[in-house]
């Protein structure tokens, strides 16, 4: 008997729409900064309180953006888990080590490569046993545009770190540029991620309604209607 990730999903949707929000804030808080910059620049005087002002608000959003980050994140994980849990059922082929999918996140390296295959993985594992299942509807959402908004992510990721490192003796405008594109790439990935977790819900609810309908063998395990 498949599991239900219903629950896990709606706080993974509501997640995500915090994220995008605080990104999106974030972004437009660097874009006003660095327009500051340049009217600096060109001569335009303002209000040195107001400059401190618009400074403190930038660095607490990029803060909320952060920790609402962190929280998708471990949201993410808890619905992925189970999520291929389900799947482990039904498909031989998803063997992922439950150990993995939940700490192979903070493993360098690893976790720029491997959780994205998870996810392709699952993505085509599930469409497939619909297909297999004669469930009509779905989509199938392209590898390349997962890899697209995986590889934003990471270009993200590294941009954040650069940041960090070479903030004390860096331009400010160049760091607001960075910061600028920092979260557009951030924006791009959690865009491509909504769609797919969006279009993933709906094939995970159709499996998991068309499993309560299959018999099931000896060991409670869903029998295959093809082979």
């Amino acid at each position: 008997m498949l599991s239900s990730n219903a629950i896990r999903g709606k706080v993974l949707h509501y997640a995500i729409l915090t994220q995008i929000t605080t990104t999106f804030a974030a972004l437009n808080c660097y874009l006003m900064q660095f327009w500051v910059v340049k009217q600096l620049d060109a001569g335009v005087q303002f209000v040195n309180r107001e400059l401190l002002r618009l400074e403190s608000i930038t660095n607490i959003v990029v803060a909320l953006s952060a920790l609402s980050g962190l929280f998708l994140l471990v949201i993410f994980v808890l619905w992925l888990y189970r999520a291929y849990a389900n799947m482990e059922k039904l498909d031989r082929n998803i063997d992922a080590p439950r150990l993995m999918l939940i700490f192979g996140w903070i493993i360098p390296i690893y976790n720029m490569i491997v959780p994205f295959r998870w996810i392709d993985k699952l993505n085509y594992s599930t469409y497939f046993q619909l297909r297999r299942m004669q469930v009509q509807g779905g989509k199938l959402v392209s590898s390349n545009l997962l890899l697209f908004g995986w590889i934003a992510v990471i270009i993200a990721s590294f941009i954040r770190g650069y940041m960090q490192k070479r903030s004390v003796d860096m331009e400010y405008d160049t760091l607001m540029q960075l910061g600028i594109a920092k979260e557009f790439c951030v924006l791009t990935g959690i865009l491509v991620m909504s769609y797919f977790i969006s279009n993933y819900r709906k094939l995970e609810h159709k499996l998991y309604t068309a499993s309560l309908e299959e018999p099931q063998d000896k060991d409670g395990s869903i029998a295959e209607v093809i082979e």
